[in-house]
């Protein structure tokens, strides 16, 4: 139940985003990847939308209005963050934004909490016959030979991608080794790898080169951008 002046306020704002010839206002509040215990500032709402939408918020209200938020919004947030990490079974967001809406048509007030995360899918697998080169040039890496496997591990994101200059080599008697990685292996690896691991949020896995029965399984992890949204407080004015 809004208080006089609280209903005053907003009336104020209904008739201001009218006289703009608009029937909202929306603010956004950017907590990157925690939530901050500081008060928000009235220079967030003191004004709503960009360019010719622009809507100036007197400072008076601006400061009303931010008021009422660090009274009646800013003490959920931390309990809306722990319902959305439940509900998602994650412990940690890498983005937190606030969004808050005020609708002059259906007199609506409306604030939400966004939490964005980085995850991964369950690993595909796909398995290929080892060609005879990239078997030699593993075979030779070593001294003596006798390679019983190697694996490679690589890392997409953003439109790149790497895979490191070294592979690792294990023996049938045990030892292991970090040697440079040859030209016929590294050029399996540019040709074979998923289709779009280093765009977006990429992708990572791991190339096993099983040289006992020349196989090569890569190992593949698709990376994902996650979010959920859940409402913090809602009301009619």
């Amino acid at each position: 139940m809004l208080t006089p002046e609280q209903q005053k306020l907003f009336r104020f704002l209904y008739l201001l985003a009218n006289s703009y010839g608009t029937n909202f206002m929306e603010f956004e509040v950017e907590f990157d990847d925690y939530l901050s215990d500081d008060p928000l500032d009235s220079n967030t709402f003191s004004r709503s939308g960009w360019g010719k939408s622009t809507i100036e918020i007197p400072e008076k209200a601006a400061q009303e209005l931010t008021d009422f938020i660090n009274e009646n919004v800013v003490p959920k947030l931390e309990s809306t963050l722990d319902l959305i990490f439940r509900e998602n079974w994650i412990d940690e967001a890498s983005h937190i934004k606030l969004n808050i809406r005020i609708d002059m048509d259906s007199r609506q007030f409306t604030s939400e909490l966004e939490a964005s995360w980085y995850g991964e899918e369950e690993a595909d697998g796909s398995l290929d016959e080892m060609p005879e080169g990239v078997f030699d040039e593993i075979q030779n890496s070593v001294p003596g030979g006798d390679v019983k496997k190697a694996t490679v591990e690589y890392l997409g994101g953003g439109d790149s991608g790497e895979w490191g200059s070294e592979i690792e080599i294990q023996t049938n008697d045990g030892r292991t080794f970090m040697v440079p990685l040859g030209n016929e292996t590294d050029i399996w690896i540019t040709n074979n790898l998923p289709g779009g691991w280093e765009i977006d949020e990429g992708s990572s896995g791991t190339v096993f080169f099983n040289l006992i029965e020349k196989e090569i399984d890569v190992q593949h992890t698709w990376n994902t951008y996650n979010s959920s949204t859940e409402t913090v407080l809602e009301f009619e004015f």
